[in-house]
């Protein structure tokens, strides 16, 4: 019998990336066509879905009549002036990973139009945001314990089919390749290491297509060299290397999230400048919290080294994530707003439009750009001043009143306006519902 101890250890370790300045570098792109040369710059080396893309163009013949306008082979993304010879364009969310190739769509002096393709590429990577393992990690055939008193035993037999298992389809969507490093130590009677091993192994969400999972698999490893020793098995589940055991062992198996620094170093060797990004860091209780890195490199003695200054930041990304939420709220109420059969207008204590909905810009005719800067009498013939009074309404909650608007085209047709009021900072406002009962009246 074998004594095995399985403690999952959820700990994750410094996730930092680092994206850089892309370098320009000249390039002679299309001297048989124009005899001059083109710089072709971006602004990151790598792209995530939703970043925004700075794209711009150096020409060294200025009074060439031809002109050169930039494209990127990716799908449902085009790239909009923003500026001489500058262009932006945001990466489409659906994009699949990869590198795009830059191409040159060029219209000479005589109205020939060509297209080259530059050996320039922008490369698109997904999230690599850090899945929890309790989603999608498994030990079989069973799960161990941090306690030794209530580990498993496991026969020979278990012990030899002893495997980490991932559940692909429970890691969610957009959270990219998970890195997971697994160290197994195996501990004799007296506590002494017997034997202790570590993998590196990489994993991600199945696309439901095995070849595409496999393109996928191949682009992972080649990019992250950590990683090159793995094979498609190790996607689905990883053997542990235990056939040789003594007669009596604690196995321990430790999970933990793993992530390549392999870019980090790369950029270490390569551009000694300052860098900054942000990662999460974990402290000795546990707690996982985000942090921005600032870091400085240097040579000394013919070695080099790097300083970072560490920020956290759990602040200002629970503001982002505030932020963003209340940007989503909002989005979600404009768009309930939009799709009712009521005209809705937000109204302050000097009858200005704060907001209008899409109804009530088609009832009037005027743009919603147009109503925000008008105010009640624009488009109430019959407006009373006193009934948009604080003192006249007292403690109204509410008040249903019928009155007539008057469209953009001269047209004046009676509505039914029921409107609550309320205070906010200590300033009054009304939110009206209108609807047009014209048919009402002429029965």
């Amino acid at each position: 019998m074998l004594k095995v101890l399985f403690p999952c250890l959820l700990s994750v370790c410094i996730a930092g990336t680092v994206r850089t300045q892309a370098q320009q570098r000249p390039t002679p792109l299309i001297q048989p066509i124009l005899d001059e040369s083109i710089l072709i710059a971006t602004d990151k080396p790598v792209y995530f879905p939703d970043d925004t893309l700075r794209l711009a163009i150096q020409r060294d013949d200025s009074t060439t009549t031809a002109s050169v306008t930039p494209i990127v082979a990716i799908e449902g993304m085009k790239l909009k002036p923003a500026g001489h010879n500058t262009y932006l364009a945001v990466i489409p969310q659906t994009v699949t990973p990869g590198s795009y190739r830059i191409l040159l769509r060029i219209v000479d002096a005589r109205g020939q139009r060509f297209l080259y393709e530059t050996a320039r590429f922008v490369q698109v990577e997904e999230y690599q945001d850090i899945e929890q393992l309790g989603r999608y990690v498994n030990i079989v055939p069973l799960d161990g314990s941090s306690d030794p008193r209530t580990a498993a035993t496991l026969i020979g037999e278990q012990v030899r089919a002893l495997r980490v298992v991932f559940r692909r389809d429970s890691i969610r969507l957009r959270m990219g390749p998970q890195f997971v490093t697994i160290r197994t130590t195996v501990l004799l009677r007296d506590g002494t290491t017997a034997q202790s091993i570590e993998r590196r192994v990489l994993t991600f969400r199945s696309h439901g297509d095995p070849e595409r999972d496999r393109a996928m698999f191949i682009q992972y490893r080649t990019a992250y060299g950590a990683y090159a020793a793995i094979s498609t098995e190790e996607l689905d589940q990883v053997r542990l290397p235990l056939d040789s055991l003594p007669a009596w062992a604690i196995i321990k198996v430790d999970i933990d999230p793993d992530y390549t620094l392999e870019s980090l170093h790369q950029e270490f060797r390569g551009r000694p400048a300052p860098l900054t990004h942000e990662a999460r860091h974990k402290s000795k209780d546990g707690r996982i919290f985000p942090v921005e890195v600032r870091s400085n490199f240097f040579e000394y003695d013919g070695k080099r080294y790097s300083v970072s200054l560490v920020s956290d930041i759990s602040g200002r990304k629970q503001a982002e994530q505030e932020r963003r939420q209340a940007e989503e709220q909002r989005a979600i109420l404009e768009f309930a707003m939009d799709r009712v059969q009521e005209g809705a207008f937000l109204i302050d204590n000097d009858a200005r439009f704060l907001y209008v909905n899409a109804e009530a810009s088609r009832s009037l005719g005027y743009s919603r750009e147009e109503l925000l800067r008008m105010v009640v009498p624009d488009i109430d013939p019959d407006y009373l001043r006193e009934r948009w009074d604080p003192d006249f309404r007292g403690n109204l909650r509410s008040m249903t009143l019928e009155t007539r608007h008057k469209s953009k085209d001269g047209r004046v047709f009676p509505v039914e306006v029921k409107s609550s009021f309320f205070q906010y900072e200590g300033n009054g406002y009304s939110l009206s519902l209108v609807r047009d009962i014209s048919t009402r009246k002429q029965a």
